[in-house]
């Protein structure tokens, strides 16, 4: 079901409308017209821009189509039914989870799985359950079990049943993470030209580590996932870490679970591999904090970065002047190549900062008294780094980098503050 803006020709002219698409009983699909609006050439004679005015009309016509949907989806529910001759108290709000589960594609992913499976519990309806608790009702896997019974689904499975499930969805998750993209990227326009990259990790409270299993010669076959490592929250437990890449719209497109103990910077080029084929992604540009984009990093994403290496992927990454070498630091406080966001004038010894102010046209109209805010410059140069050949870090080579260097006012008073509190 769809609500958009009709374009419709008419004689030379364009006519306007929100028209609503949808499936009847028969599965056929049907438009509804919602409200007309006129002729294009027309409304331009009322409004400076009609298509915006349009848009902001159908953008909350759909905040109130998703309830009225979420409310016809409830009374065709079975099990609505059943609730009305119930005193039990069910949650009405998770319809709207469902609704966005199934857009995802996960329940017929799931429903074509269960076919080749012996198994007499639903996968599906597990499934369901623990991603609507994990949002409105956080807990563990009891919890979630217990929980069940707030909700109008039958959720006809046992304890035991959420726990087998889990070896399944171990199994599928990649090809789940797959359906997902598959089913977003074209609706919500994403794309996997800048990735965002990052790590964290889990605590347990257990004693012991687990162990690796081996085989009889002491090689490792599989390495255990509960490890003591270092903790964002400085805990002795030993945790589970995962690293978690997003879309350009900030949404999770691929992740990876590893070891406690292993090092956050030699998981990067993994998952990246892994999601640009399994998403069929031709470059990426990565940006990840300064600890993930060591020198064998850099080197796997861009390579020597040179005019050859244009199909290359690309990194951003921060960069601490204060821990940087003398040649970049000489360069920052070298006064000049700099530009500033404001203009100033000597008058005698006194300096005036001004700022241009634009109409909403782009056209210059003034200058404005103003402290200054911000200055940068960029330079590209040939880095030379180390990086790993043969197990050994002491391969030298060079890589062509833009370095951009910047001063805000706005953080400077930040770090300011910052220091004043300690």
């Amino acid at each position: 079901m769809v609500m958009y803006i009709r374009k419709e020709k008419r004689k030379d002219r364009i006519y306007l409308s929100i028209v609503h698409g949808y499936r009847d009983e028969e599965n056929k699909v049907k438009h509804k017209t919602i409200k007309t609006y006129g002729y294009l050439d027309e409304l331009n004679k009322i409004y400076d821009n009609p298509l915006s005015v349009i848009e902001n009309e159908l953008k909350e016509l759909q905040k109130e189509n998703i309830s009225e949907l979420t409310l016809k989806d409830i009374n065709k529910d079975p099990s609505f039914d059943d609730f009305n001759n119930s005193d039990e108290e069910k949650n009405i709000g998770y319809y709207l989870l469902k609704k966005v589960y199934s857009e995802l594609g996960i329940s017929d992913f799931l429903n074509d799985k269960q076919k080749k499976l012996n198994i007499d519990y639903d996968l599906n309806e597990i499934l369901l359950l623990l991603v609507i608790c994990r949002i409105l009702y956080p807990g563990s896997k009891k919890d979630n079990f217990q929980n069940k019974n707030k909700f109008f689904e039958k959720f006809d499975f046992s304890l035991k049943d959420i726990y087998r499930a889990l070896d399944f969805f171990d199994e599928f998750k990649e090809d789940i993470q797959k359906v997902m993209w598959e089913n977003t990227k074209d609706k919500y326009q994403r794309n996997l030209s800048t990735g965002f990259f990052d790590c964290t990790n889990y605590y347990f409270e257990i004693d012991c580590n687990d162990e690796d299993l081996l085989d009889e010669e002491g090689n490792v076959l599989e390495k255990g996932y509960r490890k003591r490592g270092p903790e964002k929250n400085h805990r002795p437990d030993p945790i589970v870490e995962m690293g978690l890449l997003l879309d350009n719209k900030i949404l999770p497109a691929s992740y990876k679970i590893f070891p406690g103990n292993d090092a956050e910077k030699t998981q990067l080029r993994p998952i990246i591999n892994k999601t640009k084929a399994t998403h069929n992604i031709d470059k990426i540009i990565v940006v990840a904090d300064r600890g993930l984009n060591t020198s064998d990093n850099m080197w796997f994403l861009a390579g020597k970065n040179d005019d050859k290496c244009k199909n290359n992927d690309g990194y951003v990454y921060g960069q601490s002047v204060r821990a940087a070498s003398k040649n970049f630091k000489d360069w920052v406080l070298n006064q000049e190549g700099y530009i500033n966001d404001i203009e100033y004038t000597k008058d005698g010894k006194e300096e005036t900062f001004r700022h241009r102010v634009y109409d909403e046209d782009g056209n210059f109209k003034n200058y404005q008294k103003q402290t200054l805010m911000f200055r940068h410059k960029s330079r590209v140069v040939a880095k030379e780094i180390q990086i790993t050949r043969d197990g050994k870090r002491n391969c030298k080579v060079h890589t062509y980098q833009k370095q951009m260097v910047y001063y805000s006012q706005k953080y400077a008073d930040r770090q300011r503050y910052e220091r004043e509190k300690m």
